[in-house]
């Protein structure tokens, strides 16, 4: 069965921002989200480096499991998803300490997660309908419309932010604090509702 790169490119695509249903991914967006709020609209590149090694994070385990290579409890990935979320809140909280503020704990900090979000794409199907280099297509087209709506996604954050820094004059540091604060107690409320 040949893989259509269109169509698996639009389902990585709409599995992020999809305007029938925008909640759909609502914790892969928030993840997107809280990993933004350090960064201002100059250090567009950094983010889309810890974007782009979260996709691959994620690509690696949609991959394994999309040939079942590794199987995992669905129950267990829906109660880790939200504390991923959890973490990367606190990580921005704790952002004067100088071992969070390097660049390359948080590249591993994304990828491990990365690692964490792939296992939720149901990708056991895809197992099934194909094999091989195959498979191997139809990963690369779904995370590539999956990096698509994340970069949109970045660029809207950075923007809301810099929007609420410069025109309404919020200290940077307290809308991180804010909105991270907002995020890790939902993503809290998201860890206990989701307990295996």
């Amino acid at each position: 069965m040949p893989v259509d790169f269109n169509l698996w490119f639009n389902e990585g695509f709409h599995h992020i921002l999809n305007w029938r249903d925008p909640l759909v991914a609502l914790d892969h967006i928030l993840y997107i989200c809280v990993l933004c709020l350090t960064f201002s609209l100059q250090e567009w590149k950094k983010v889309l480096l810890l974007i782009t090694a979260f996709t691959i994070g994620h690509s690696i385990t949609l991959y394994l499991t999309s040939l079942e290579y590794v199987t995992i409890n669905i129950k267990l990935v829906e109660f880790c998803i939200p504390l991923t979320i959890a973490v990367t809140a606190l990580l921005n909280l704790w952002q004067k300490q100088s071992l969070v503020n390097q660049m390359g704990i948080r590249y591993v900090f994304a990828l491990f997660f990365g690692f964490i979000h792939g296992m939720a794409f149901g990708a056991n199907s895809i197992g099934s309908l194909y094999q091989g280099s195959e498979a191997v297509w139809l990963v690369l087209a779904f995370n590539l419309g999956v990096e698509l709506a994340q970069t949109m996604v970045v660029i809207l954050v950075l923007l809301f932010t810099a929007f609420l820094v410069h025109i309404c004059r919020i200290k940077k540091s307290l809308v991180q604090i804010c909105l991270s604060s907002i995020i890790f107690v939902y993503a809290v409320y998201l860890a206990i509702k989701n307990l295996p």
